[in-house]
């Protein structure tokens, strides 16, 4: 299941002690339990949190979050440690129009981004990660060249879960992040 994995890989904690048993369902829905999601509270820092002090510069979050239903700028990954997030919060969202339950939901940082809407979400992900990627790369050269700050970029496709009803996408026909991304080629 998407969200418990999710809350457990961020946290660091087993399904048991976050909480999180099954996807968020509705808005009344709690992400992770008292313990783990308060916002402010350090007895459960996420892994962006975790890495800042190792050396890890500027933590991105790239495609779908939805460990939160309540919409508290304090929950969304911004909120949660990351330095940048494009992508959306809830879940079960339109791959194309960026639409779920009547509501639009994907944003850069904490901003809407009406801009996308009529992309494939899998590009758009893409696109934000080879971004993140290369600016880093370029932000973090030492003077040998080589990148001198690791970088913890975490990113959740969406397109792992069932087909949508579009047929004729004519998206990704490769699994790998190679063929969308050319920058992994080299």
């Amino acid at each position: 299941m998407c969200s418990p994995s999710r809350s457990s890989l961020l946290s660091g904690y087993a399904t048991i002690h976050t909480g999180v048993y099954e996807p968020f369902v509705l808005p009344a829905d709690v992400a992770f339990n008292g313990t783990c999601n308060r916002p402010g509270d350090t007895s459960c820092p996420l892994l962006p949190l975790v890495l800042e002090p190792l050396g890890y510069a500027e933590p991105a979050s790239v495609g779908k979050w939805h460990l939160d239903n309540r919409l508290d700028a304090s929950l969304t990954p911004t909120g949660r440690g990351f330095a940048f997030h494009e992508g959306y919060w809830l879940g079960e969202q339109d791959y194309f129009y960026h639409n779920r339950s009547g509501g639009y939901d994907w944003h850069v940082d904490l901003d809407t981004d009406r801009s996308v809407a009529g992309t494939y979400s899998t590009y758009l992900m893409a696109n934000a990660s080879e971004r993140i990627i290369r600016n880093h790369a370029a932000r973090h050269r030492g003077p040998s060249g080589e990148v001198d700050t690791p970088l913890f970029l975490y990113h959740a496709w969406q397109a792992m879960h069932s087909r949508e009803k579009y047929e004729a996408v004519g998206a990704v026909r490769c699994i790998s992040l190679r063929c969308i991304c050319p920058y992994f080629t080299r």
